[in-house]
Parts: structure tokens; C-alpha cells; sequence
């Protein structure tokens, strides 16, 4: 008998703490002003009382919700405000129950062109590694890789073999394409020793801050948006999925909340449709078997939990979709523990565990 038996894995959490994210990266240097207790209890008052206004307003109007990028921002810089990494999982493990596995995701934002952290990715990881040292099998840490990062293969190979890392976590939208040919070596070294990787695969979120180059095909200028949307694209992954056909790869989110809605009012009678995002990598997961996906903030809308329960029904995605919340990003709409309760509640116990324990123990 397994001890992972009988355990919940949430597949997709963060702990890093506000000093690891650069200075820059809100306007008007509402990062550092958020490293002060008395301000993060302001931007948590706010946030509640105008984060369901937005939401109405998204809806209503059909603005595209990475529209409320700040506010979701702040929510999350707020959570991030303890000191230390440990004390936010103390805060996560207590929303589970006793011996719950969680996948700890770093993100290195060192190159995102949004200012300085005050403790930068090596220190993030450093720190992250000590939590699993300390936790042991309850923390799965993921190392944020960027193609940027110099003798970035090397901090691999040291993370997984002397600190306990046992996957790789992606953030394309940063200022990188998956397919990055310094990202092969790395690759292949996560093939040749299982270790899996979470991309995030969404609208939205965190973006690259510095100056957008012209679109690579059509030569067209872009906005932040865009650029960050080009570069997370799930077809980006095609290339790195023909290459590496042995790599498990995790597309986060399923695409995102928006691209979720977008699926559920297309018509197919219109020419020229765009597709959404969740068709896409539902597609992709039918030709790639080692294709995942996770349903990590997205279902925060419950008004989309029917289409969860029929994607984790579907024959051909059901062993590849995994249960994750994205703390505490997620924070920004709904708590950590009423997020799982009420997935799993709607899912029922089967679908639950199903996603919750036998396929991340197969991802992972």
C-alpha cells in the first residue's frame, strides 16, 4: 500500500510571499506599499466590496475579464503578504485534510522587465527548497525555468538531484516561447528523468512589462495582451510535444475561464469562428497521451461547473484532467477551501478522486 493512497493532491499552488515579486510589476508602486500590514488590510477591504461589481460589469458588457488583471493582482500580493513561505502553506495545508500532497509552483520573474525583487527567483527557490525539507512528502516543488536565465540546465539539474524539486513550471506569458531551443536540453533532461511540467495556459494573469515586439508573422504591432496571449498559446506546445513524446506537460487552467464561456457560446454555424482555448487543448490531449490539463482557478466561476463535470466524463480527457486551485491566486474570488468543497461537492466523490488522486499520481 501506497502512503499516497487515499490522499488529495492539489496539483497547483503557490507559496510564494509578496518580497518575491518584482517592485514594478502594479502601477503606482503598489508592491512595495503592500508590503506594509496596515495597506494590505486596506486592499483587502476594497478588493471584496469592487470585485463583485467587476465581475457584473464583465459579464453585462462582455469585457474580457483579464480586464480586472490589478484588482486580481492585489488580491493575490495581499494574500503573499506573510513573511515567509512556510507560514502561506501553513495557511494552505489547514484548508485539507491531514496529509493532503501539494504542487508548490516558483515562477522566476526576474526577466520579466517589471523592476526588482526583494528576494529574487534564487532566493524563492532556496526557501522553497527548506519547505520540502521540512514538510517532506506533503510539498511537490516545481522550479520555475526561463530561457533567459543563464546556466539555467545546470540550476535544473542541482534543483532536482540535491533540493528535492520534482517538476518544472512554465510561465510563457512572461517574455518566452515554450518551444525556446535553450528549453530542449532542459526538455530532455525532464524526459530522461520523469519529471513532469506545468504550463500556464491562460488569458491574463501575469504579463512580460517590457517593450512588445511586432507580431513574428504578420509583422502587425501588439499590446501587452496580446503578446502575452500569442506566447501562451497552447499550440506553442506542439512543437515541444512532437519532440518529446515521453514528457508529461500539464496546460494549467484548461485555457482559462473566458476561453470556458467562449467554448459554451460559439456557434459552429458561424465562418471563421475562433476556436476557444479548451477546444484546443481538448484536441491536443486526443493526439498527445502524455497531454494534462488542470481546472486550477477557471472553475472559481461556478456558473461553469456543469462544464467541468462533463470534461471530467469525457472518455478520452478523463484520465488527464487534474484537481487544482491555484492558491492563492484564486484567493481573489473565493476561499481556498470553499473552492475544493464546492468542486468536489458538485463533481461527486468518484469524479473527485479521480482527478484528485489517481491522475496526479500518474502525472507526477
Amino acid at each position: 500500500m501506497s502512503s499516497d493512497d487515499g490522499k488529495i493532491f492539489n496539483c497547483h499552488t503557490h507559496v510564494f510571499t509578496n518580497l518575491h515579486v518584482p517592485d514594478q510589476l502594479l502601477p503606482f508602486r503598489l508592491v512595495p506599499w503592500l508590503r506594509r500590514p496596515q495597506n494590505r488590510a486596506l486592499a483587502s477591504r476594497i478588493i471584496r466590496l469592487i470585485n463583485p461589481v467587476l465581475n457584473v460589469y464583465h459579464r453585462v458588457f462582455g469585457v474580457p475579464e483579464e480586464s480586472n488583471r490589478v484588482t486580481r493582482l492585489m488580491a493575490l500580493l495581499e494574500v503573499a503578504g506573510l513573511q515567509t513561505q512556510q507560514q502561506i502553506f501553513r495557511v494552505l495545508e489547514q484548508q485539507y485534510p491531514p496529509g493532503t500532497r501539494f504542487v508548490t509552483l516558483s515562477i522566476d520573474m526576474d526577466y520579466m522587465e517589471a523592476g526588482v525583487a526583494s528576494r529574487d527567483f534564487l532566493q524563492q527557490i532556496q526557501e522553497l527548497a527548506a519547505l520540502k525539507q521540512t514538510f517532506g512528502t506533503l510539498v511537490r516543488p516545481f522550479l520555475g525555468v526561463d530561457p533567459r536565465r543563464p546556466g539555467l540546465l545546470a540550476l535544473v539539474q542541482r534543483a532536482h538531484q540535491e533540493q528535492g524539486f520534482c517538476g518544472l513550471k512554465l510561465y510563457p506569458a512572461l517574455g518566452f516561447l515554450p518551444d525556446d531551443p535553450v528549453l530542449y536540453e532542459v526538455y530532455a533532461y525532464a524526459q530522461e528523468h520523469e519529471l513532469p511540467v506545468v504550463s500556464h495556459c491562460s488569458k491574463g494573469g501575469l504579463m512580460y512589462q517590457g517593450k512588445i515586439p511586432p507580431h513574428p508573422v504578420t509583422g502587425q504591432t501588439m499590446t501587452r495582451m496580446e503578446y502575452a496571449n500569442y506566447l501562451s498559446h497552447p499550440k506553442r506546445f506542439i512543437p515541444v510535444l512532437k519532440e518529446f513524446s515521453e514528457l508529461r506537460v500539464c496546460l494549467a487552467h484548461f485555457g482559462g475561464a473566458g476561453e470556458w464561456r467562449a467554448f459554451l457560446n460559439q456557434s459552429r454555424q458561424i465562418p471563421n469562428a475562433q476556436t476557444s482555448w479548451l477546444d484546443v487543448i481538448a484536441d491536443m490531449m486526443r493526439i498527445y497521451p502524455n497531454l494534462y490539463t488542470d481546472l486550477s482557478y477557471t472553475i472559481s466561476d461556478v456558473s461553469l461547473m456543469p462544464l467541468a463535470k462533463v470534461m471530467v466524463n469525457t472518455g478520452e480527457l478523463r484520465d488527464r484532467i487534474l484537481f487544482g486551485t491555484d492558491f492563492f491566486v484564486v484567493r481573489a474570488e473565493t476561499t481556498e477551501r470553499e473552492f475544493s468543497i464546492r468542486l468536489r461537492g458538485y463533481l461527486g466523490e468518484t469524479d473527485f478522486w479521480h482527478i484528485a488522486n489517481h491522475n496526479p499520481r500518474k502525472f507526477l
